[in-house]
């Protein structure tokens, strides 16, 4: 046996010193300087074409990111012609981070683009995927290309921070494709082109919510409180602002977080009859106006009582809107599949035509953990006044 891997380990050395090594590992070797690094790239379908905006990254001799903006009869093509630019750098794909997509071809339908994705060998899957809310991919690129920010650090900021604002979460290439394979239904993070209320012509990407999609073509937004219960159903959301007034001429802005959904079905004979959807989250104050004492008793849990009421309207809202439309975006049917597999299988199958007619209840609690004294900033809170007190943490 020895021997044999030997002999075997000896023609391997003489294949390579010879030259005819069976891997050439250099085979598609590039130098840095001759590849066009692409961070986002945008894809539009007009006038029985496809357009193609590529945003650039910045170089570390200083030059500035650059828009490249090709249009051909498909995408294949319209990719291909991205290396016809004058700067004669190839594209490089393997660094891309998020694929914007214009509204027009995502009512058109996501599936021709996402199988192009899957089977592309430079695109990655796990690439950020966004739809733009009116407008196109071009335009949206084109808007946000500046000295000081692009299109890329913008998205690269809605990615950060998305589930914090409670506006949505960003799902990536792969995901939704994976999503629309198993039922039908993928949710989107949608963004929209703004004014930054800076100076004349600063534009900047704002995030809205989700872009609902059914058999892979957009069927609706939800936006907004929306976007954020769907997001706590989902367990994409990290906080989210909710205001409310404990007693008159008060009012309260609080910070939701640490959510915990549990659903709970009730069976029948007939089969699943009922489900109830149970809500925890913690709350802690960021803004007090108004002459309520914070730190009674009898204030806070009103204030806890008004928060999960708004939590379980909103929510109740929602998954009403999702079974008017017959899809389950809050992925109630998930929840149930891990929570009772066993029991969910029966109904599986006709789970899409159970859900728009099901009886679904919401019910919400809401711990108030942290406040401040209302007298203070939340900076002399933490760290003490002239006389050293931060016993005004909670």
């Amino acid at each position: 046996m020895k021997k044999a891997l030997s002999a075997l380990l000896a023609v391997f050395v003489a294949l390579s010193a010879g030259g005819c090594s069976p891997v050439n590992i250099w085979a598609d070797y590039r130098e840095t300087e001759d590849l066009e690094l692409i961070r986002v790239l945008g894809v539009d379908s007009a006038d029985q074409s496809v357009t193609v905006t590529a945003g650039t990254g910045e170089w570390a001799d200083g030059e500035e990111s650059r828009i490249i903006m090709q249009r051909a009869e498909n995408l294949p093509a319209a990719l291909n012609c991205l290396r016809c630019d004058p700067v004669g750098r190839e594209p490089c794909f393997t660094h891309t981070e998020y694929l914007v997509v214009g509204e027009e071809l995502a009512r058109e339908g996501l599936g021709g683009l996402l199988d192009y994705v899957e089977r592309m060998s430079t695109l990655r899957l796990k690439t950020g995927l966004f739809i733009v809310r009116g407008g196109s991919a071009e335009s949206a690129i084109s808007a946000c290309a500046g000295e000081r920010s692009s299109a890329a650090d913008m998205l690269k900021y809605i990615s950060a921070n998305v589930e914090l604002m409670g506006l949505g979460s960003v799902y990536s290439c792969g995901s939704v494709a994976a999503s629309l394979a198993d039922d039908g239904l993928a949710l989107v993070q949608a963004v929209a082109v703004g004014g930054s209320g800076g100076t004349e012509g600063d534009f900047i990407l704002k995030p809205l919510g989700y872009a609902a999609f059914r058999d892979g073509k957009l069927l609706c937004y939800f936006e907004g409180a929306e976007a954020a219960a769907l997001s706590v159903l989902t367990g994409r959301v990290k906080s989210m602002g909710m205001s409310a007034e404990p007693e008159d001429g008060s009012r309260a802005v609080m910070e939701l977080r640490g959510f915990h959904v549990r659903v709970s079905p009730r069976w029948e004979e007939a089969g699943l009859a009922a489900v109830r959807v149970d809500i925890e989250a913690k709350a802690g104050l960021t803004q007090m106006s108004g002459g309520a004492d914070i730190e009674a008793k009898a204030v806070r849990r009103a204030l806890e009582r008004r928060l999960a009421g708004q939590l379980e309207e909103l929510t109740e809202r929602t998954i009403v809107r999702t079974q008017a439309l017959g899809c389950d975006f809050a992925g109630l049917g998930g929840m149930l599949d891990r929570r009772c597999p066993g029991k969910f299988a029966s109904v599986r199958v006709d789970w899409a035509s159970i859900y728009p007619n099901l009886d679904i209840t919401v019910s919400a609690r809401v711990e108030l953990d942290r406040t401040f004294e209302i007298t203070s900033t939340p900076a002399s809170a933490v760290y003490g006044d002239e006389r050293g007190n931060v016993d005004a943490v909670r």
